[in-house]
């Protein structure tokens, strides 16, 4: 599924238009797909803590999955450079949602700390600078999964 390279908006409203089109495009046919695109997000920094609008939006992602779903994301910034955080962007998955647990995701984004929780999961990739500065880009893998009772 290629969403273009326009997606903007905030963090909030772009993990959830993503997540909302995973899962129309998996009823839709029934299966794991891919999901590709671009844009530039924005977030409003609260606080001194280290992140950046990949990384946040990474962790938005996750809050918006349900028990029986199963996602790889990854947001990246063409720069090399996220925000504060020194990082080029995050690949995240039910995984790490598992580990940090929606709480401790959202008191870390309280204060815009994105880096560190996505450090203690080593999901957080580093490039240094590339030299070039596109735009963000997204990819995603989605499927749902059967609950074990």
């Amino acid at each position: 599924m290629n969403l273009g390279s326009t997606v903007r908006g905030s963090t909030q409203q772009v993990a959830s238009f993503l997540v909302s089109q995973m899962r129309k495009n998996f009823d839709t046919y029934g299966r794991g797909f891919l999901m590709v695109g671009g844009g530039e997000t924005s977030t409003v920094r609260l606080g001194e803590a280290k992140g950046g609008r990949n990384l946040e939006l990474c962790l938005r992602v996750l809050l918006l999955l349900g028990e029986d779903e199963e996602v790889y994301f990854g947001s990246f910034g063409t720069d090399g450079i996220d925000g504060s955080s020194g990082a080029m962007g995050a690949i995240v998955d039910s995984k790490t949602l598992s580990s940090l647990g929606k709480e401790r995701i959202l008191s870390h984004l309280g204060r815009s700390e994105s880096l560190l929780p996505l450090l203690e999961t080593k999901d957080v990739l580093f490039t240094g600078p590339t030299g070039t500065n596109l735009s963000d880009v997204f990819v995603a893998y989605y499927s749902k999964r059967r609950i074990q009772q």
